[in-house]
């Protein structure tokens, strides 16, 4: 079921999702399913995949109508605030919705035959009017469009030393605010970084995405805006030594225990 709901009317359509009768984008209720998703699936441990597996054959449970709301043409008229909210909240949609398809699965990395990656590379997803990759998103759309290097903190690609998902969707009237959360989180979380002692480590991410970071001074730089003392101090002392740690790609799902439906 998932499979048509992602794929149907694959064709370049010219209908925005005003057109077809739906909210726009720029209405936050637009996200409303996306809302009633995350609260559905989202614990602070993880998300609950099969709780979403079970909204697949469903064409009205969140999931599905998040997902037809993502297929037509954005509008012409979007700020760049409401388009970037539209592609973060994307790609997170269809990550989960893509991973809910597979589970139960351990790990993005090698969840499809081929390429240890090839769940970001599959052309699968209707969005915006056209079929399109994760990494399309990231790559193409957010990351050189909006040059945003909090958008790293923001999108969540199902794995355990991502930045976590958000538990509400990314709104362009809140989306500084939001951002700027995220962000600070991701910096002082314990778990993803580690600079409380040595040797002292930082997210991978860091190092894969490093240029991004080179407009806001550096990543060391970058992350001394959201850090709390005394570990901005730390980080930013030219004699602190910082590595990378490890990425790890298992799936950031929940425990099962915490995945009872919430009444």
């Amino acid at each position: 079921m998932l499979s048509a709901l992602l794929t149907l009317g694959c064709s370049r359509s010219s209908v925005s999702a005003e057109q077809v009768g739906g909210p726009s984008p720029q209405d936050p209720s637009f996200y409303a399913p996306l809302t009633e998703l995350l609260a559905l699936s989202q614990r602070p441990e993880g998300v609950c995949y099969a709780l979403i597996k079970a909204q697949l054959a469903d064409p009205i449970s969140p999931l599905s109508r998040q997902l037809q709301r993502l297929k037509p043409p954005l509008p012409t008229n979007l700020s760049p605030h409401e388009e970037l909210a539209y592609w973060v909240n994307a790609y997170n949609t269809l990550m989960l919705a893509r991973v809910a398809e597979l589970w139960p699965v351990k790990s993005v990395k090698g969840a499809l035959p081929g390429a240890p990656y090839a769940i970001f590379k599959e052309k699968r997803f209707e969005v915006a009017g056209q079929r399109r990759s994760l990494d399309e998103l990231e790559h193409q759309l957010i990351r050189p469009r909006f040059k945003d290097p909090r958008v790293h903190a923001a999108l969540n690609c199902a794995s355990a030393s991502c930045p976590p998902l958000a538990s509400t969707p990314f709104l362009p009237t809140t989306l500084d605010a939001q951002l700027d959360q995220v962000a600070r989180s991701f910096v002082n979380d314990p778990v993803r970084q580690r600079l409380q002692r040595a040797p002292r480590a930082i997210s991978m991410i860091f190092k894969w995405y490093a240029q991004d970071f080179q407009a806001s001074g550096g990543v060391k730089v970058w992350m001394s805006t959201y850090l709390k003392e005394p570990l901005r101090a730390t980080l930013l002392r030219d004699s602190t030594p910082v590595g990378y740690l490890t990425y790890d790609w298992s799936l950031n799902q929940a425990p099962a225990e915490r995945c009872a439906p919430i009444e």
